[in-house]
């Protein structure tokens, strides 16, 4: 079992590594595009 420590360092060391690669339709929000403009972001596709 993964501590919540480990879980977060592979969470960010599976953002890094698949950076740059289109998210597939079902992947979890975290895995979505991110639009920003002047001090506002939100996911793209999203309200």
């Amino acid at each position: 079992m993964l501590s919540l420590v480990d879980a977060e360092h592979l969470h960010a060391a599976l953002c890094r590594a698949l950076d740059g690669h289109p998210a597939p339709p079902a992947a979890p929000e975290c895995r979505q595009p991110v639009q920003t403009s002047r001090g506002n972001a939100h996911i793209a596709g999203r309200a």
